[in-house]
């Protein structure tokens, strides 16, 4: 779950810290108050191209800064952090710095990291359901994780899994077995023939 977001010269924004309750949270606001730039400031970490126009007037970099606490390794979520040697801890802190150049810098966990690997993991934690974007929930990948993890079905998953590899490394062995049969019954044939020629 986020714990809490950080958020630095964003827009209208000079500095904002948000921390969450573990059970259920609800940002209300009058029109104009800010609903809506704290979600494009919680969005931005997952987008991966940044229009530096987003940076508050005066400051030279907007920073987003997200914390992250008690987040269930799901097989995707693992695989990322694995792929990209992240650094694991207790918590996920995820920042993001865009400057004035239009260049932007991502840290996980205090780690240089590529925007492809901090826009991975935001898919796997975020799940934005406003105004269309819980077309996300119809991902399967997504169905998949959400029903594994109320179901705490992983461990099971994961043995599907091996076994599904298994039976396609069994058949890509039938396959290959099956064209040597085809090649050798070919050069029998022809074989045969030769020899039938020279008699």
């Amino acid at each position: 779950m986020i714990e809490s977001i950080s958020i630095k010269n964003y827009l209208l924004i000079e500095n904002a810290n948000i921390h969450f309750n573990p059970k259920f949270n609800v940002i209300t606001g009058e029109t104009g108050s800010g609903k809506s730039m704290f979600l494009s400031a919680l969005k931005l970490l997952c987008e991966n191209r940044v229009n530096p126009s987003v940076i508050r007037e005066g400051a030279d970099k907007a920073i987003i800064t997200a914390k992250f606490i008690a987040f269930t390794l799901s097989d995707d979520l693992d695989d990322i952090i694995d792929a990209y040697d992240i650094k694991e801890d207790d918590e996920l802190i995820i920042t993001r710095t865009i400057k004035a150049d239009g260049k932007s810098i991502c840290l996980i966990n205090g780690q240089s990291a590529p925007i492809k690997a901090v826009s991975q993991l935001c898919q796997e934690l975020l799940y934005f359901t406003s105004q269309s974007e819980q077309n996300t929930l119809l991902k399967p990948s997504v169905a998949l994780n959400l029903v594994d993890s109320f179901a705490n079905t992983y461990k099971e998953r994961e043995n599907v899994n091996t076994l599904s590899r298994e039976a396609q490394n069994i058949k890509s062995e039938i396959e290959t077995l099956k064209a040597q049969i085809q090649k050798t019954t070919e050069e029998k044939d022809y074989l045969e023939s030769v020899v039938k020629e020279i008699k």
